[in-house]
């Protein structure tokens, strides 16, 4: 059999948010930019009025796909599939993104603001430009796969199976090579309840399988090719300006997951009981990292394959018929657990980098460290509250102190509390169907278990700079004593950044993130 197989695809949206001009958002932007005259008249820099924002994106795509079918029945219980095929795809998406200011919804009409000059804001008398929200985007991504798959089963047995593909990207190396990845797979499965020696009467399917191979994964954001974008309005000339994205890697290539996979399925008398169990292992190579680079080549890190992880874990889905008779009661049961660890990584970092990440943390991407997981949360020893002062306590060469500058300079990575993965390392779901006539009602019940995360706390550089800060300033130490009821350091008169890494990095910030959630009830009537 012979196919060829076209898609063209195509889908445009556009997003409108007006901010009301009596709403916090518009007040926030607003009023900071103001200044308050010597005859106390106000000059609006951002004038009085809505705030509008406007997004359009449009995306068209071009898929084409040929192959070739064949399938073969050698005996009543033995037969053969082979599958022969190639396909292309062209993506494009384009984006348009704008503000304006003084909006005025009936009149659709707006005032200009000046986006080259800087302003000192009322609130703290720092410099800022006012933000400029006008950006046009736009990408093209083109693929190329070749692939062929072939399975073979004897006597409703033995199967074995093969797949092959090559990928291709426009965004990878220079090199034809780097462009093209070659991955695979192989497997073999065993029916042992078809074997004639096999007579356990209540689990008549017993299935065994086993699959060894690679993936790969891209990157879209990223290219061998220097890339750069257009900017409006220098500070210094108002004339737009190219500014560069990314510098280009001619050596970037394919991310490749190398996957062992071992299963058992199963399926009781009347399938009161069925699902299957899966062990894995899986160790990513080339994986695509981010690490940090002299300033003085333009850049201040660089993206490009400087990591391999190891994962391993078990995967279990169980149904089960409770009751099935006028009254149906079934239930579905979903657990994962998975351990990964970074085995490679060819980047080093800053101790706050490695502090940084954390849900509550003020990090965006994780820094990864060998010998640990890709998302781990790693805290400073605490000694909790100096009682004259109220300041936090750390630990320098092994003697509780308060020399910050000092506890930051002198911790390495092997000084760091490990407090666990910022990831669940254990979830799923438990669902519950019940039916009854023409009534269902169902329940999920989902479930995250073995990580943690970084609780957020009071930051007083905030404050200090005229912002406002977190609920936990009411139960900062005020006076001595208090050090035995809270664990919150007292203001400090003047900013002090270590003494905030410091207490914000801490142990005793961390807590368990494991939960239960009720996701999801539905009661139905079916007509």
């Amino acid at each position: 059999k012979a196919e060829v197989l076209h898609q063209y695809w195509s889908n445009s949206s556009t997003s409108e948010n007006i901010f009301n001009r009596e709403s916090f958002f518009s007040r926030d932007l607003t009023n900071p930019f103001s200044v308050i005259n010597p005859d106390a008249s106000v000059t609006r820099n951002i004038p009085v009025g809505d705030i509008r924002d406007f997004t359009s994106s449009a995306a068209s795509s071009n898929y084409l796909r040929t192959q070739l079918q064949y399938n073969e029945n050698l005996s009543p219980r033995s037969f053969f599939s082979a599958l022969l095929g190639a396909e292309v795809k062209d993506l494009s998406i384009d984006g348009n993104r704008s503000r304006l200011y003084g909006y005025d919804p009936e009149f659709g009409t707006s005032l200009p603001v000046d986006y080259v000059n800087r302003f000192r804001r009322i609130h703290n008398n720092s410099l800022a430009n006012i933000p400029r929200q006008d950006r046009v985007t736009g990408t093209v991504s083109r693929f190329i796969s070749y692939y062929t798959n072939m399975a073979y089963t004897l006597d409703k047995k033995y199967t074995v199976s093969v797949s092959a593909r090559q990928d291709g990207s426009n965004i990878f190396g220079v090199n034809s090579n780097q462009r093209l990845v070659p991955l695979w797979s192989s497997g073999l499965s065993w029916t042992l309840s078809e074997e004639g020696f096999y007579n356990w009467g209540a689990m008549p399917f017993i299935k065994l399988k086993a699959t060894y191979g690679y993936n790969g994964n891209v990157n879209s954001s990223l290219s061998a090719f220097p890339t750069a974008f257009y900017r409006q309005g220098s500070m210094i000339s108002n004339l737009r300006y190219l500014a560069l994205n990314s510098p280009g890697n001619p050596d970037l290539r394919w991310e490749r997951i190398r996957i062992i996979n071992f299963g058992l399925d199963f399926e009781s008398k009347d399938a009161v009981l069925s699902g299957n169990i899966e062990f894995f292992v899986k160790n990513g190579q080339d994986l695509i990292g981010t690490i940090p680079f002299p300033s003085s080549s333009g850049v201040n890190d660089f993206t490009g394959n400087f990591a391999d992880t190891r994962t391993h874990g078990l995967d279990i889905a169980l149904n089960s018929k409770n009751i099935n008779r006028k009254f149906k009661w079934n239930t579905a049961l979903l657990f994962t657990f998975n351990k990964e660890e970074v085995t490679d990584y060819k980047g080093e970092f800053f101790i706050t980098q490695f502090l940084d990440y954390g849900s509550g943390g003020v990090g965006i991407a994780p820094s990864p460290l060998e010998g640990f997981p890709l998302f781990s949360v790693f805290a400073l020893p605490y000694a909790g509250l100096d009682p004259d002062t109220g300041a936090p306590v750390g630990f320098l060469d092994g003697e509780p102190g308060m020399d910050y500058n000092g506890i930051i300079a002198a911790t390495g990575p092997e000084d760091l509390i490990y407090m666990g993965s910022g990831r669940p390392t254990t979830f799923g779901a438990i669902r519950n169907d019940f039916q009854w006539g023409n009534f269902s009602l169902s329940a999920n019940i989902s479930y995250r278990l073995g990580y943690v995360f970084r609780r957020p706390t009071v930051n007083y550089a905030n404050l200090l700079n005229g912002f406002t800060t977190h609920r936990d300033y009411e139960n900062r130490w005020q006076n001595p004593g208090d050090e035995l009821i809270t664990d919150v350091p007292s203001l400090p008169a003047a900013n002090n950044a270590n003494r905030e890494t410091h207490y914000r990095n801490s142990a005793r910030l961390i807590e368990r993130g494991d939960h239960f959630r009720l996701q999801e009830i539905r009661l139905s009537y079916r007509l």
